[in-house]
């Protein structure tokens, strides 16, 4: 029986099927697990570049209104 399979004769036992089976579902499970690894270094990375845009902006909105408040209440500060 081993000898046949070795040969090729007889590729279409029990064993193999399931052999075969178990790694195409090992490989898709592999698969998946590698997209979603990258689904999520992707969207770390997104949040990240967002929280820099964000602080960006509101820094700047601060920043204007900040000189209103000088500008407003202590007038020779910014002359």
């Amino acid at each position: 029986m081993n000898t046949l399979r070795r040969l090729g004769g007889n590729n279409k036992t029990k064993e193999t099927k399931a052999a075969a089976t178990g790694a195409k579902k090992a490989l898709i499970s592999v698969l998946f697990m590698f997209c979603l690894i990258i689904f999520n270094k992707v969207y770390v990375l997104f949040n990240f570049v967002q929280i820099i845009a964000l602080n960006f902006i509101y820094a700047r909105k601060n920043c204007y209104n900040f000189r209103a408040y000088l500008k407003h209440y202590n007038p020779e500060i910014l002359a």
